[in-house]
């Protein structure tokens, strides 16, 4: 791995020339490989992941990727169960431990964790990303569907406790991601999951960063005509748990709330 830091056009072109043959060897021992060696095979995808990263040899980075997700998702051999525990425990490492290396792949990534549900123990690996790799996860998440109510569930309050921990950086996030909020939450097919996680975001993310967009999206969902009654009056208490628990930092979301009330 120290060679990581010396990127040289040599290292650039051995890399170049020999991964696919690398990652084919990787390949073909998950076939056969136990629990107990599976380990030292996700540590090797792992580190060319990130000898690729470095290299910026990204179509080598996606297929490894690519190899990674394939064998927490489908894992073959005599011990299929535990090589998927400890693949699991390996990905997630590497997600959190270096998150920028998965750029351009969230979605193969937050796919292949969705099976599992992954509740991270907390979201501090995104604080420092760049702000396109969260937008990037975000947008993963919306678009994973496998029919099941629980993964929709999931991913929306996967994007909402993600949205909260980056707080400070809300207003940049927010316009990139805001209409596939309102989209899912006028939806039918995902409204009560969107609308749970939107209202965990109204509680637990409304501060000075926030106030203003969450208040002009309130609006939006105010003057949408897809919504029930019952559910118009779902956010219209969301609306006075705001002004009872948060008016004080309100500043630029005022005309957008007066305007919902009105």
């Amino acid at each position: 791995r120290s060679c990581y830091k010396t990127m040289n056009s040599a290292l650039k072109i051995l890399v170049s020339r020999t991964w696919a043959d690398v990652l084919l060897i990787f390949q073909i021992a998950a076939s056969v490989v136990t629990g107990n060696s599976c380990y030292l095979l996700m540590q090797g995808l792992h580190s060319l992941v990130l000898l690729t990263n470095e290299l910026m040899l990204d179509d080598a980075r996606g297929s490894a990727i690519a190899s990674f997700c394939t064998i927490l998702v489908s894992p073959k051999g005599p011990e299929a169960d535990e090589v998927k525990k400890v693949a699991f425990e390996t990905v997630i490492s590497a997600v959190e431990t270096n998150t920028t290396a998965f750029k351009g792949h969230w979605m193969k990534i937050m796919t292949a964790l969705s099976e599992f549900l992954w509740q991270p123990t907390n979201y501090d690996f995104t604080k420092y990303i760049p702000i396109e790799q969260v937008v990037e996860m975000v947008l993963s998440l919306f678009s994973i569907n496998d029919g099941a109510v629980k993964t929709r569930e999931w991913s929306m309050f996967f994007i909402s406790d993600l949205l909260i921990a980056n707080m400070s950086r809300f207003e940049k996030i927010w316009p990139s991601v805001v209409s596939n909020f309102v989209s899912f939450m006028e939806s039918p097919e995902f409204q009560e999951s969107s609308l749970s996680a939107f209202f965990k975001l109204l509680r637990e993310g409304f501060t000075s960063e926030s106030e203003k967009p969450l208040c002009e999206t309130i609006k939006l969902l105010f003057g949408s005509k897809k919504f029930s009654s019952e559910t118009r009056g779902e956010i219209l208490e969301q609306i006075h748990f705001i002004l009872s628990q948060s008016s004080q930092v309100i500043s630029g979301g005022w005309s957008s709330l007066l305007d919902a009330l009105l």
